[in-house]
């Protein structure tokens, strides 16, 4: 598992990577965004990028970091 934390200071978004290895030489990334407020944490959305199959897991966390950065930029913008 990887976890990228936002650069926005303020941001109370997290988002973990979890890399899948469907055969080998084949991955895709699924990521939870979880929100903390009020000292308590939610599960935003978990989302799971099957069609996004990489050669690499490090293409694959990659793949993964990026997309939970954009959706945090929506929901931020929300």
């Amino acid at each position: 598992m990887t976890t990228f934390f936002p650069t926005l200071p303020a941001s109370p978004y997290t988002v973990a990577v979890y890399p899948i290895q469907q055969e080998p030489g084949v991955w895709f990334p699924t990521y939870l965004i979880r929100r903390y407020a009020a000292g308590i944490e939610r599960v935003v959305a978990n989302v799971t990028m099957r069609g996004s199959t990489h050669r690499t897991k490090c293409e694959a966390i990659r793949a993964g970091m990026t997309a939970g950065a954009a959706e945090i930029r929506k929901l931020g913008r929300a």
